[in-house]
């Protein structure tokens, strides 16, 4: 009866948000952690994230019990040490205990014990994660419908907030991103963000970001996301066709990259009716995000848009 307690003590531990996901992780993890669980708020999604090196008082392992007790799915990152834990192995427990579902992400481990029969992620940054955490939910037949109607809500919800990739916005997450790197690399990311006449200098960040192999992935879906806030404001069809020449430097998008690149395009005349954009964006779009899109005619556009067959 005690996990029953008060809606109002759940609402201030989970906050708002479509899904409810526990991360459990080793105390070293923790950054790793708090990425995934910002990824996760992009979605809708609301995280709980029990950081080990806390002295586990009665007060917090009451905290870390609501929170067990009432998520609705568990992500495990499976790091090499996950196992010495004494907390990660108990919350697993408890999941399969309830029935709630565990995704385990490898980071350096497989899935072991009672969950070494579930077929896991393959870890990379924190959005790569997510996305794949997302479409594992999708996919996974175990996964009850009303989970996989509340990812499917989540994604449509993220995909229509296009504030994401919003100049304002995308120069703050760089000021943000960029603050937690040395000073030496944040003088260069600084630089090569630079914000200057009203727009980015695209080339500049994919010579120093998309273009090297030496950059972690975080730094590359920020120079992505750059590209697609460039698409979207892009003022003039010189700009959009010298955007689109870019395309095909781009290994790959998240969902949501792909969602907000494709509505860039379409709602950007300048963009949507650029020689240099149109003949190639559907095949190119389709490679990046793993789904099919292809041009169609829209009566009410009065033109051709991007539409996307398939999730």
């Amino acid at each position: 009866m005690a996990m029953r307690e008060d809606t109002g003590s759940l609402d201030r531990l989970w906050g708002e948000g479509l899904l409810k996901v526990f991360i459990s992780h080793k105390a070293e993890d923790k950054v790793l952690a708090k990425n995934v669980k910002n990824s996760f708020r992009v979605y809708g999604v609301t995280s709980f994230v029990a950081h080990e090196d806390i002295v586990p008082m009665h007060e917090w392992q009451s905290e870390i019990e609501r929170a067990l007790f009432s998520m609705d799915l568990l992500v495990a990152l499976l790091t090499e040490k996950f196992s010495e834990s004494n907390w990660t192995d108990q919350e697993i427990g408890v999941a399969i205990g309830r029935g709630v579902p565990v995704v385990p992400v490898r980071l350096g481990r497989d899935p072991y014990g009672f969950i070494g029969k579930y077929q896991a992620i393959r870890g990379t940054n924190a959005s790569k994660i997510v996305d794949d955490v997302i479409e594992y939910i999708r996919q996974e037949a175990r996964i009850s419908g009303r989970l996989k109607e509340l990812v499917e809500q989540a994604v449509v919800t993220a995909a229509e907030d296009f504030s994401i990739v919003e100049q304002s916005n995308i120069l703050r997450r760089i000021e943000s991103e960029i603050n937690g790197y040395p000073p030496n690399l944040s003088a260069v990311l600084r630089e090569t963000f630079a914000y200057e006449n009203g727009q980015f200098d695209i080339e500049r960040i994919f010579d120093n970001l998309i273009r090297r192999s030496d950059v972690d992935d975080s730094l590359r879906d920020l120079a992505k996301d750059a590209y697609i806030s460039a698409v979207a404001d892009a003022s003039n069809f010189a700009r959009a066709n010298q955007l689109a020449r870019y395309l095909k430097e781009i290994d790959a998008l998240t969902y949501l990259q792909a969602e907000h690149l494709m509505r860039a395009f379409n709602e950007n005349d300048q963009v949507n009716n650029a020689f240099n954009f149109e003949p190639i964006v559907a095949k190119e779009l389709s490679r990046m995000a793993g789904t099919n899109f292809i041009m169609e005619d829209d009566p009410e556009w009065g033109g051709r848009i991007l539409t996307k067959l398939s999730f």
